[in-house]
């Protein structure tokens, strides 16, 4: 598995940490992760795992 970050830049009314709370759906969800500071999403890329960090 490889991993690569990506920088977006989002108007100020954006809140990422609701924006991940409801792509979780559940909290056992290990496709997307929060920790406070990072999203991060698990992708298939040519049937290859790979994290990507928001």
């Amino acid at each position: 598995m490889y991993e690569t970050a990506i920088n977006l830049t989002v108007q100020e009314s954006f809140r990422l940490d609701l924006t991940v709370w409801v792509l979780r759906r559940r909290a056992k969800n290990i496709i997307d992760t929060w920790n406070g500071i990072t999203y991060r999403r698990v992708l298939i890329l040519d049937n290859n795992p790979s994290s990507k960090s928001i």
